[in-house]
């Protein structure tokens, strides 16, 4: 690149990789051609009316995989239940070709699905793949058959990031280049395509979920990568890092690849994070100028994609439109809902939660549906891949092809059904001639919302103008409400279970306010909910405000020197503690500071004490996120037991036996809770759990249960019906899952059978079971 007259020149950011249209017919690795997720393909869609159609579909197990092809041979990877395997299959016919098993099936967990998340490449007769445990293999394209394999983080040094490894690997000429994320000179690997033999490593950074990007500058092929903390170019010969640029976002789950705006511009992107920057260079080292940054704004893992000066992207599900030039918004659409993105020719192409393939136009005027079609039955995580004229798409239980059509698909828009007597009113209003003095009547006649019909029919009511509004009813999707033409009336209807409990607010966007005809409500200022009692749902009475004589709270800064930092400890003392000289069993609370702001369970305490459970003392612990989820989990259980627990007994009159003292948590707090009494079943014996899932630590909770000597004494477990249940985690099953195998060992276990959704407001229901279970009034 030359010099300009002037001592600084633009660095030409867009002088990819040169690609002719011709072997764009292939979509050869991750995010296409050109690493960009876009393909121009000019005149595929502009100036004539369009849809789609689907080839052919088949079902394919469990993985986030986006699909390469070259020539007629499609490969993606996915799971059958015991095994991450790498798949290809005939693109015509969608027939499978062959199938190499990896290794054993990567477990989801943390919300998460089984399976693998990279993507194949496919480089001459060889594909290149990277399983979520780390095992890297090469196979041949015709046959599958093994070339070389290596496994990250054991003969290859790598950093293993907690949902796995992402990153999909990159060739350039006969180099495997992967970002294997470990700081000590291992942020970069490059392998030789041919025998596996590592040629290079470097890099002084971590990298968590991102994958590298291949641009053409000064002659040839070089490396661009977003680290945790840098923007990185290297040789790809010899992995020398060319430049850095600190870019100065933070977050613990990086995934985006830098995405180019312009000339010299380019976008970074982390989970909740974004910021376009401008590079120009003055000698060897760019300089790096941010243009703008908003923080706390993607709220996804959609990575944006850029078109003619507007980026888009879907930030949360709602696609949105952002000018490149100054991060403003342009607009924003709740339809068509998804989780990624591809564009071609100047049009978004989104799976959408309901499985439809659509067809956006990406344009700043306005958010413009151009086609549809129902491909596959759940929702997709996979953007679209596009080779020879046609769309590939996936999701974790099935593969389709779709092709482009020369006649409009754009379906109309789904029609709201009407139920019940809250139906026929809507029907009426729908008809009325003055629509505002029947809503009149209508709210003169009704005093309880939501409408809860017989039969467990809830309707959902909300009345004020608003340009978008939905329901979020427990850990369900939103769900957009329907509109009464000619009013500000908006509804929403559902059959639920007439025995149980749900937490619901209503969003406009990513805004969320509570349901103003509902005066039930939990929780404070931000996460504050309505709660939906339905009629057989028995409330205690313990959530009354207390009559009698309440306990105290009292709370104390704790220093940790195993977690070196302080945090507030509450501890609640029965009421009659100082007048005593008794000691108490101890009962400790994880997510303490939600369990008392939220659920207050200080009030479940007071109105319990004495009545249904015998006096206790309840130390309630806040409990960090890298605790719960993460590597600090062992930090926390020395802190409890080495630390805390001794405080408490020099501190306060507690009883000492492990069979006295208990531990309780819900979901991750309820993991680590049962991890705590596992380790150190000589200083808890008891053990509670509410809306549990083994998450990550699965195997090592399993063997602790197999091998704790001696086991907990006993364990109270809850079991909802109404608990999480999606891909990666169903808390009821795995709950009675834990149940069997403490039994196994023989640990007294009482299991709780509740109908709540997985909240605060049911959960605090089911504390008076727990505490009585643990210390019962009388002694029983």
């Amino acid at each position: 690149m030359q010099n300009t007259s002037r001592t600084t020149c633009v660095w030409i950011l867009s002088s990819l990789l040169a690609v002719s249209l011709a072997a764009a017919d292939d979509w050869p690795h991750y995010r296409g051609p050109e690493y960009t997720g876009t393909v121009p393909a000019d005149g595929l869609f502009q100036g004539r009316a369009f849809g789609f159609a689907v080839d052919w579909i088949r079902e394919l197990g469990s993985g986030y995989s986006s699909i390469s092809v070259v020539g007629d041979v499609g490969v993606t990877m996915d799971s059958d239940g015991t095994s991450n395997m790498l798949t290809a299959f005939d693109t015509t016919t969608g027939t499978e070709r062959w199938r190499y098993t990896i290794g054993p099936i990567y477990k989801g967990h943390s919300g998460s699905s089984d399976g693998p998340t990279s993507t194949p490449t496919i480089s001459g007769n060889a594909v290149y793949a990277i399983d979520t445990h780390g095992v890297l293999v090469a196979v041949t394209l015709d046959e599958g058959k093994k070339l070389w394999r290596h496994k990250l983080g054991e003969d290859v040094t790598a950093r293993v990031p907690h949902y796995g490894f992402s990153t999909s690997p990159m060739v350039i000429g006969d180099t495997v280049i992967v970002m294997t994320g470990d700081a000590s000179g291992h942020t970069f690997t490059g392998f030789d395509c041919q025998t596996g033999e590592i040629r290079w490593h470097s890099g002084d950074d971590t990298t968590t979920y991102q994958s590298p990007f291949v641009w053409q500058r000064d002659g040839g092929p070089k490396v661009l990568a977003l680290t945790d903390h840098y923007l990185v170019e290297l040789d790809p010969s010899d992995g020398r890092i060319l430049w850095k640029q600190e870019h100065t976002i933070t977050d613990n789950e990086s995934f985006t690849p830098p995405v180019l705006m312009g000339e010299n511009k380019l976008l970074i992107m982390h989970r909740h994070e974004m910021a376009a920057m401008k590079l120009t260079r003055d000698g060897p080292t760019p300089v790096m100028e941010e243009i703008w940054r908003l923080p706390r704004y993607p709220q996804t893992y959609s990575i944006p994609v850029y078109h003619e000066g507007y980026l888009y992207f879907l930030r949360g599900q709602f696609l949105t439109c952002l000018d490149a030039n100054t991060g403003e918004r342009v607009w924003r659409s709740r339809p068509p809902g998804g989780r990624a993105l591809t564009l071609l020719d100047g049009h978004l192409l989104i799976m959408a939660e309901s499985g439809e393939l659509v067809a956006v136009e990406a344009t700043p005027a306005e958010y413009r549906e151009q086609a549809r079609v129902k491909v596959l039955d759940t929702r997709s995580f996979t953007p679209v891949s596009f080779a020879h004229g046609h769309l590939f798409v996936r999701n974790l239980e099935q593969m389709a092809r779709v092709k482009i059509t020369a006649y409009e698909t754009l379906a109309a828009a789904p029609t709201a059904e009407l139920r019940g007597a809250f139906g026929s009113f809507v029907a009426e209003l729908q008809q009325a001639d003055d629509k505002n003095a029947k809503l009149a009547a209508f709210f003169a006649e009704h005093t309880r919302f939501p409408i809860i019909e017989e039969g467990g029919l809830v309707h959902f009511v909300f009345r004020g103008e608003v340009e978008d509004i939905a329901l979020s009813l427990g850990s369900e999707p939103q769900v957009a409400l329907t509109r009464v033409d000619g009013t500000d009336f908006y509804f929403h209807s559902t059959e639920l279970d007439p025995a149980g409990h749900w937490e619901y607010n209503f969003a406009s966007y990513d805004e969320t306010r509570v349901d103003p005809l509902n005066p039930l409500t939990i929780g404070v200022e931000p996460r504050i909910r309505n709660e939906l009692r339905m009629p057989q749902w028995p409330a205690p009475d313990y959530f009354n405000e207390p009559s009698g004589e309440r306990g105290r709270l009292n709370t104390f800064s704790f220093t940790s020197t195993v977690r070196e930092g302080d945090r507030d400890i509450t501890v609640w003392l029965p009421p009659g503690y100082d007048a005593r000289d008794q000691h108490y069993p101890l009962w400790v609370v994880t997510q303490g500071d939600d369990a008392l702001a939220i659920a207050e369970m200080d009030v479940a305490l007071d109105n319990l004490i004495g009545t249904e459970v015998a006096p206790i003392v309840v130390a309630f612990v806040p409990t960090e996120g890298s605790e719960l989820w993460g590597d600090n989990r062992d930090g926390f259980v020395r802190l409890l037991a080495d630390e805390l627990v001794p405080h408490l007994e020099e501190t306060y009159r507690i009883q000492t036996a492990a069979g006295a003292r208990g531990i309780m948590g819900v979901l991750a707090g309820a993991n680590i809770a049962t991890y705590t009494a596992l380790t150190e079943p000589g200083c808890f014996g008891k053990l509670a759990v509410q809306s549990f899932v083994f998450m990550q630590f699965g195997d090592d909770l399993k063997e602790l249960i197999a091998t704790a000597d001696p086991a907990p004494v006993a364990a109270h477990i809850t079991i909802s019906s109404h608990d999480f249940s999606r891909p990666g985690m169903d808390a009821a099953a795995e709950a009675q899952e834990l149940g069997d195998l403490l039994r196994d060992r023989g640990v007294a276990v009482h299991e709780l059978a509740a109908t709540g959704s997985p909240s605060w407001g049911s959960w605090r229901a089911q504390f008076g079971s727990i505490l009585a279970w643990f210390a019962p009034a009388g002694g029983k």
